[in-house]
Order: C-alpha cells, then structure tokens, then sequence
C-alpha cells in the first residue's frame, strides 16, 4: 500500500517495472514436474523507501491432449483411437455419437449410416492431469452410406425364341453410380 512504484520479479528471469498494484502474468510448464517461481514486489514511495513481499506460485505440467485415427470410410466404418496426449493421466473418449469411454491408449468404435448422406461425427479426447489440469482435441469422423443392392430380373428362366429379360434396380435410394455385369460380358452404367 502507498507505494507509487512496484518492481515484480516473476521467478523466470522476467522483471516488470509498473506504477499499477496488479499486474496479469502468464507462466507456462512443458515440463512432466511441477514447477515452483518464487514472486517478489518491491514497493516503493518516490524511489526512497521500499519493501519486498515474496510469495511462492506452483506451475503444474501443461496437459495437451492428441490423438489420431481414421478420418473417413465407408458404413460400418471401425475405428481405432491411439492417445498421443502429454501429461495426463486420465481420458474420456466422446465418440460424437452419444458413446463415451474412459481408457488411456486405444479405443475402438463402429460407426454405421443407414442413411443415404455421409454422416459427420464430432469425436473428442479429454485429457486430464493428476493436478486437475485438462485439455481438449477434436477430430471429425465422415462415415459414407453404403448402398443395400437388390435387383429383380424377369422372367428368371426363359425358352427360346423369347430372350428379352426386365431388370428392376430395387436398390436403397441415393446418389449412387451403378454398374451392371449382365453375365455375357456386356456392362452398362445406368440405374
């Protein structure tokens, strides 16, 4: 109190010279300990008297949290989960189709689409530290549909001189290509 100058040493090497009683100071921690930075103010009035006030601030690991996988297939699509994430001891998986899980290396999913659009699934990993500290990353999974072939061919059994067959693409709706193999080495790439 009453000072009109303050002298902060961070700890770190960093000093900063202010009129103001508060400073924002940002430390971080790469390493896998927790590291400690002793805070000194010195106050002073009119550069004559002064005080010093020290206080201890512990620095825990920074947790980043990583992972990789597959980003896209076709339905069902399984998917394997590796944890990359530094300085954590714990995990949840959301998996962005409302399954979660908690393990720490891998983790497997099966995503399918039933549907005739691609799906997008907003996965994630929490990682946390056995200090509370946590972070978080994503990764979008686009699962394709795959089409459910059927087709009727009429008649199913024919006697010459008759040879006209009518095929019926019964196939599930969408925006597929198709591609016939009529047995007799002729092809064609209409619905």
């Amino acid at each position: 109190t009453d000072g009109d100058n303050y002298i902060f040493d961070m700890g770190d090497g960093n000093t900063i010279n202010t009129n103001s009683q508060a400073i924002n100071y940002n430390y971080e921690n790469t390493s896998q300990e927790v590291q400690n930075f002793t805070i000194s103010l010195i106050s002073s009035i009119n550069q004559l008297c002064s005080d010093t006030s020290s206080t201890t601030v512990n620095v825990y690991p920074k947790v980043s949290s990583r992972y990789i996988s597959d980003t896209a297939g076709c339905s069902p699509l399984d998917i394997q989960f590796y944890n990359l994430s530094l300085g954590a001891n714990n995990s949840i998986w959301d998996f962005g189709n409302g399954q979660t899980a908690n393990t720490d290396e891998i983790a497997n999913m099966q995503y399918t689409n039933t549907g005739s659009q691609t799906q997008i699934f907003n996965t994630q990993l929490i990682s946390t530290s056995e200090y509370g500290c946590a972070d978080t990353s994503f990764r979008n999974i686009y699962v394709y549909p795959t089409p459910l072939v059927n087709f009727i061919a009429s008649p199913s059994s024919q006697m010459l001189p008759n040879s006209t067959v009518e095929i019926t693409n019964n196939s599930s709706s969408g925006n597929w290509a198709y591609l016939w193999d009529f047995g007799d080495n002729n092809q064609s790439d209409l619905e």
